[in-house]
């Protein structure tokens, strides 16, 4: 071990603000001197100053570098305990140290608060009576706040939306406080209430926090206002009983404020005289007594649609107590065309008294259908419908898809309806399986229930046979085998085998061999 790194001391507390130095002895045990660096982990670095983070120590000194720690006065600096860990290593051989300190931040408390508006005022009929209280904890520690309001003469309450609240460091609350005197004045001069808005720490009860303001309380009505208003108001009843009596109107249009071309508007009017209803400067109607029930007009072109309503005043047009309104006319909104996108039956063959899922699908445009002959109304979101056929042979169905504006998609599709037939081809069966050779036996299996006869045709051979039965031949080439069933009313069904038969085999011609070139007759060799 060449060197030895201490600290000293190892726990280092500090104020928020304020520099503190922390000793480190670096003790060298080498035979010449030796460089280090000096740097430190664990800590934000702005909190840590290091004059020479490079130093020499000579052999055997005991070297005493220092480092002084400032954490930042503000309220990121929380209170509390930092590790931290300072290492030294030595540039000639790489070896390196460490030692371990922890920086303890002692804590420090700022409340700051602040209220407003710095005036309210509060009456019957207005008031202005609520005040913002803006709450900042300018520490590094947290608190739980608790609020309260005071006046010197207690002739105020105090309503907060919320009392107790905590508050860490660097945050703040904004809330609002009701403040209102306690007893009402009808008949009374102004009143003047300070007070105070007071934060306090219920973990630190010294830490607290104020801020004033001003509630001033308005009387319902004071003694010289109640008389300048008697007064005025004697004075206006005589003014007024002396006018002559202005035509009065009111219109009422409805809709108010839209209408699509093509709708109707509800025109209603009252007045005291008889009133001239103009739309869009035509005159509708003249000479018109008050109607409040109301007539309906019916808007044809687009754009914005004018009524006024004109009064008579002494057998003229009063156009200065005239009244009007005007509505905006929307052109019609275009309605896409209706869309059959599918429709189509699960099964176009059914017997009589059957019963068959018709499916269908529209497009978004559609917003009713119905099925013609029938006259049934489709829900759109369904998609399909069980329908039974009322007639033997073809019934045609026909759906109807309609628009908003009436427009009508059609498609059709055929049913064909027939008979029940009761005979049924349980089995036919052929064995062994196709294809087969030439000459080999082959077995037909049947089965058939509710059959008058039955029938067998092999290749156009037709021979008659029970309702279960078995019948072998060999085949020669390929075979068709038709079964016919036939029931009591004259309807047959059928069922049909093909058998396939391979082809026959080419023999392999014999090989014969060279002439002997030696002379004579020779002797024929080999073979095929």
């Amino acid at each position: 071990m060449s060197f030895s790194l201490r600290l000293s001391p190892d726990l280092l507390a500090v104020e928020a603000g304020a520099t503190t130095p922390l000793a480190v002895s670096v003790s060298s045990r080498a035979g010449a001197t030796e460089q280090f660096e000096m740097f430190i982990e664990g800590l934000d670095q702005e909190w840590v100053a290091m004059p020479e983070p490079m130093f020499n120590v000579d052999p055997g000194e005991d070297h005493i570098e220092r480092i002084f720690f400032k954490p930042a006065r503000v309220s990121e600096s929380f209170a509390g305990n930092y590790p931290f860990v300072v290492k030294a290593r030595s540039l000639a051989t790489g070896e390196s140290k460490s030692a371990g300190g922890v920086l303890q931040i002692k804590a420090y408390n700022h409340l700051a608060i602040e209220v407003g508006p710095k005036k309210g005022y509060y009456s019957k009929y207005r008031k202005q009576n609520v005040f913002s209280v803006t709450v900042v904890n300018l520490g590094n520690t947290e608190h739980t706040l608790q609020l309260f309001g005071s006046d010197p003469d207690d002739e105020c309450a105090f309503d907060f939306t919320q009392e107790s609240f905590v508050l860490a460091p660097g945050q703040s609350r904004q809330l609002e406080v009701a403040v209102t005197p306690k007893t009402e004045r009808v008949l009374a001069g102004s009143r003047l209430f300070g007070f105070a808005i007071t934060a306090r720490s219920t973990n630190s009860p010294g830490v607290a926090a104020s801020a004033q303001a001003q509630l001033e309380q308005r009387p319902m009505v004071s003694p010289g206002s109640l008389i300048a208003g008697v007064l005025f108001i004697l004075i206006f009843l005589a003014w007024l009983a002396l006018l002559p009596k202005p035509p009065q109107v009111t219109l009422t249009v409805n809709p108010t404020a839209q209408v699509i071309q093509g709708e109707v508007v509800h025109i209603a009017w009252e007045s005291n005289t008889r009133v001239q209803i103009k739309v869009n400067g035509q005159i509708w109607q003249d000479q018109a007594p008050s109607n409040p029930a109301g007539v309906d007009f019916k808007v044809t072109t687009p754009g914005q649609l004018r009524v006024e309503a004109i009064p008579y005043k002494d057998d003229r047009l009063d156009p200065a107590h005239a009244k009007s309104h005007a509505v905006s006319v929307q052109p019609p909104p275009v309605v896409p065309d209706p869309e059959i996108d599918k429709f189509d039956a699960q099964d176009r063959s059914i017997n009589l008294g059957e019963s068959v899922i018709l499916r269908y699908q529209v497009n978004d445009a559609v917003t009713s259908a119905k099925l013609a002959p029938t006259q049934q109304d489709l829900d759109i979101h369904a998609n399909e419908i069980q329908v039974t056929p009322g007639h033997l042979g073809v019934n045609e169905y026909t759906l109807l898809a309609y628009n908003q504006a009436g427009k009508v998609a059609q498609k059709k599709l055929t049913i064909n309806v027939h008979e029940k037939v009761d005979v049924v081809i349980d089995s036919f069966t052929v064995a062994p399986p196709s294809p087969l050779n030439a000459g080999e036996a082959v077995t037909l299996t049947w089965h058939v229930s509710k059959a008058a006869t039955v029938q067998l045709n092999i290749n156009g051979v037709l021979q008659a046979v029970t309702a279960e039965g078995s019948k072998s031949f060999p085949v020669t080439g390929p075979t068709t085998v038709v079964l016919l069933a036939t029931d009591d009313k004259g309807h047959t069904v059928r069922k049909v085998q093909t058998i396939k038969v391979n082809a026959p085999t080419e023999p392999t011609p014999a090989t014969t061999p060279p002439p002997d070139t030696a002379g004579g007759a020779g002797t024929t060799t080999g073979g095929g």
